[in-house]
């Protein structure tokens, strides 16, 4: 754990160090705002600062939701889904799609990076990903913004959710799938191609091989039903995989003792 005052150490130099390290970990900032910054292998996966613009505001600048339609998911997450992050009910409902999602997650950090790096008084601290609670996420193809979604669920409720974003299914980063599998001993792997025969099942059989005595529990699959991929947006979301269900698998690894 790293705690130091803004004069002691530079938040700007601690994050481009935990970059080069490849290093895992939470950044929080304390002073005149409160912001977070979450790393995954020197990766910026999500940050925020408070007070500060909250996502539906970034979905009307983007113009991929009105004014009026960020309005009623607030008041509808507030009465029927309050554990819902906003992005997530969108999606359900069908109001966006993920790179709409995606877009606006991008901007709301570099957004946030750029009000905490501007802040000149305040306190640091870089705490390690709570190892006990961790679940490997492996993003194949175009999940991102899904296992962002419920990275974030997870984290409301105390879980620390590592994504791993694997580029190409070959070659496979093997040595960031086998650290980060070996670390949590809990691993879902995700990915909107069919479930039956998908690259989840090789990259599942593997660990199960490789890190047999390391797994907490077996390796669970996300992926499309085996079906044909529908044309219809309605029906190709009960097909392809969602939040709901990323969250689902985790919570079963975990449930595992």
């Amino acid at each position: 754990m790293i705690r130091a005052s803004l004069a002691e150490l530079d938040l700007g130099e601690l994050l481009k160090a935990l970059s080069v390290g490849r290093k895992s970990a939470v950044v929080s900032f304390l002073g005149r705002i409160y912001g977070r910054v979450h790393l995954y292998g020197g990766r910026i996966l999500y940050a925020r600062a408070e007070p500060g613009p909250h996502l539906g505001e970034y979905l009307v600048r983007l113009g991929h939701l009105t004014l009026e339609e960020v309005q009623t998911l607030v008041e509808r997450q507030g009465r029927e889904n309050p554990g819902t992050p906003l992005g997530a009910l969108a999606l359900e409902l069908g109001l966006i799609g993920e790179e709409e999602l995606l877009e606006a997650l991008k901007a709301q950090v570099l957004e946030a990076l750029a009000t905490l790096l501007g802040e000149k008084e305040g306190e640091v601290l870089a705490e390690p990903l709570d190892e006990g609670s961790q679940v490997a996420l492996p993003q194949i193809l175009d999940t991102g913004a899904l296992l962002l979604e419920a990275a974030r669920l997870l984290q409301a409720e105390g879980i620390s959710a590592e994504v791993v974003d694997l580029k190409t299914l070959y070659p496979l980063d093997w040595d960031t799938i086998l650290a980060s599998a070996a670390k949590t001993g809990r691993v879902v792997v995700a990915h909107e191609t069919w479930r039956f025969l998908g690259p989840g099942a090789e990259i599942a059989a593997t660990l199960a091989e490789r890190l047999w005595n390391r797994l907490k529990a077996p390796v669970l699959r996300v992926g499309a039903a085996h079906v044909p991929i529908p044309f219809s947006p309605p029906l190709e979301k009960r097909v392809i995989p969602q939040v709901e269900d990323i969250l689902k698998a985790a919570k079963e690894v975990l449930a595992w003792r």
